[in-house]
């Protein structure tokens, strides 16, 4: 049996972090497959891709730039998962 998933059910971090989120499967992963959607404005999502070591081909960044919660959704051959993101104020 195969096994698709987020990294992540729930992931809290601070203004200013950085964060991953990606996809884990038990299966190989077409390339051009997976589509990645979110709702709310609390954090910025890019890509991360690149050659070699600490590239992921099926993830994205989370940049925290204000407070708020934000679901991440990706769309995996046919499979939908997704992820509740919580961005607090940065503490002193």
């Amino acid at each position: 049996m195969h096994t698709t998933k987020l990294s992540c059910e729930v992931l809290e971090s601070f203004v200013g972090d950085v964060r991953p989120v990606w996809v884990e499967s038990t299966k190989e992963l077409g390339k051009g497959k997976i589509k990645w959607s979110y709702e709310g404005d609390a954090v910025e999502v890019r890509s991360f891709r690149g050659a070699g070591h600490g590239s992921f081909e099926y993830g994205i960044l989370l940049t925290f730039v204000k407070e708020g919660e934000v679901k991440i959704t990706v769309n995996c051959d046919g499979e939908e998962l997704s992820c509740r993101v919580i961005s607090r104020k940065r503490r002193d």
